[in-house]
C-alpha cells in the first residue's frame, strides 16, 4: 500500500456519532491564533470518519499502544534511577525506538506486523 498522505494532529477535539457513523475532530494547536493567555489556540485540521465498529477496534488498537507506552516509560524511568551517578541515559531517540518496538510486539512477547486489519 502506498501512503500518498500522513496526517499531523496535536489531538481530538470533538468526537460525534451521527447516524452511525463516528466523526473524530483533529485538532492543530495554532501560534498565530491565540487564547487570551496568549496561549496556542487548537483550530480543526482534519475528520476521522468510521463505523462505530471500526472505531471500537480503533479504541482497543491505541489502549495496546498506551499500555505499551507506559510499559516502556517504567522500564526507561527505572533504567534512569539505576544508572544516577552514571554516563546520561540513552537519547531520546533511542527511548523512542524501545517504544516502536513494544508498540510492534503481542502481549506474549512476540513480534507482530504493523499491518492494519481491514475495517467494513
Amino acid at each position: 500500500m502506498d501512503m500518498d498522505k500522513a496526517l499531523f494532529s496535536d489531538g481530538i477535539g470533538r468526537i460525534s456519532v451521527i447516524g452511525g457513523i463516528v466523526r473524530a475532530d483533529l485538532i492543530t494547536l495554532s501560534p498565530p491564533e491565540t487564547d487570551s493567555g496568549g496561549q496556542p489556540r487548537p483550530v480543526l485540521s482534519g475528520r476521522l470518519v468510521m463505523s462505530i465498529e471500526a472505531f471500537l477496534r480503533s479504541t482497543e488498537k491505541m489502549q495496546e499502544a498506551v499500555q505499551a507506552i507506559s510499559r516502556a516509560q517504567q522500564q526507561s524511568s527505572g533504567a534512569k534511577v539505576a544508572s544516577q551517578g552514571q554516563p546520561p541515559s540513552p537519547s531520546q531517540s533511542q527511548s523512542d525506538q524501545k517504544i516502536e518496538r513494544a508498540l510492534t510486539t503481542d502481549q506474549t512477547g512476540q513480534a507482530t506486523s504493523n499491518t492494519t486489519h481491514p475495517f467494513p
